[in-house]
């Protein structure tokens, strides 16, 4: 028989110890702890962009795309556990298909690649230049999708205001309970938000993987060469309307007459214009026509999606135009997604 003394002195030390742990796993605690070991990062997206979180994820990798001044922001190492607060991000269901490329060397060494084929002053292949450059801005980073959720979570990207859009955002993890009791309204209203978040830097979880990997044809996997991460959140405050956000629509088109002929067509848009996208996604389409004209020459299909809420080419969620092949040749070699002028 149990003495009523010991087994209530028993209760009260196993009290005093789950309040312990509870204490020790209190998030704040946990910030707090980690703060003094060095291991919270503040990134304050508002007044310095994204580039300083870049710059410490990659470090020896990393190429300032922009020119800043960075002699005055101390460095850091970033480690996967540490704690990483951004203030002031924009995040949207628009994610950047190579997180990180446009910032790093690679991304610089594939547009150095395409430049020195074809210099600005050439007067030769000029639908070979096109298709070259479509491909080495694609294949640098500037590619988004957005992807459905999976694992009862949600994949969001982290962008600032003046950043260049998506293609450069920071990929986040968030609860799907999180999300839509917090922020599926306002990002269905109006295609993003701007919140304070605290996250934890994780690796990639494999599903989630392979599902980048699915979007990117096998011919260019190689060529990406940056570790991936993901932020998972932990908590998300002064939640808000946001700026404006750029993404990229794109599509692979692939040459059914030539083995390996492949390329790759983009078109931006606002994500917080609904009508937007649907405007890019009718120019991607609208470019076979370029394709198989004359100009070019083949039998080109799109055979991808980049996004995974609508597929807009396999059920043919666009509009068709027609249009002299003369004209579209000009409207996209001298805009943008052409050459540069």
């Amino acid at each position: 028989m149990y003495d009523p003394l010991t087994i209530l002195g028993t209760v009260n030390t196993l009290r005093s110890f789950l309040s312990s742990v509870k204490d020790y796993l209190d998030p704040r605690i946990l910030v707090f702890r980690k703060r003094l070991e060095g291991k919270v990062h503040e990134y304050d997206l508002d007044a310095h962009g994204d580039a300083f979180f870049w710059r410490d994820y990659l470090i020896g990798n990393y190429l300032d795309a922009k020119k800043l001044k960075m002699e005055n922001k101390t460095k850091k190492t970033l480690y996967f556990g540490d704690t990483i607060q951004l203030k002031n991000v924009n995040l949207s269901r628009w994610i950047p298909l190579f997180p990180g490329k446009f910032y790093s060397k690679y991304g610089k060494k594939i547009l150095d690649e395409h430049y020195t084929t074809f210099d600005k002053d050439h007067d030769y292949g000029l639908e070979e230049e096109l298709i070259s450059r479509n491909n080495s801005i694609f294949l640098c980073g500037d590619a988004t999708s957005r992807f459905s959720p999976m694992n009862q979570h949600y994949l969001l990207s982290g962008t600032s205001k003046d950043g260049f859009g998506v293609f450069t955002g920071i990929p986040i993890l968030i609860p799907a309970k999180t999300y839509e009791n917090k922020l599926a309204s306002l990002i269905d209203r109006e295609g993003g938000l701007n919140a304070n978040i605290s996250a934890t830097l994780a690796e990639v979880p494999w599903e989630w993987q392979n599902r980048f990997n699915d979007k990117i044809p096998p011919k260019f996997k190689d060529l990406y060469q940056i570790p991936r991460f993901i932020l998972k959140i932990n908590d998300i405050s002064g939640i808000g309307t946001g700026d404006r956000i750029f993404a990229t629509a794109w599509a692979e088109y692939t040459d059914t007459t030539i083995e390996g002929m492949q390329f790759f067509m983009r078109s931006q848009f606002c994500v917080n214009d609904v009508e937007d996208l649907g405007k890019a996604v009718n120019s991607i389409a609208n470019y076979a026509g370029f394709l198989n004209s004359p100009l070019v020459g083949g039998k080109w299909v799109i055979d991808t999606e980049f996004d995974e809420i609508i597929p807009w080419f396999s059920s043919k969620k666009y509009k068709t135009y027609a249009v002299d092949h003369i004209s579209l040749f000009k409207a996209y070699y001298g805009s943008i997604d052409g050459r540069l002028r």
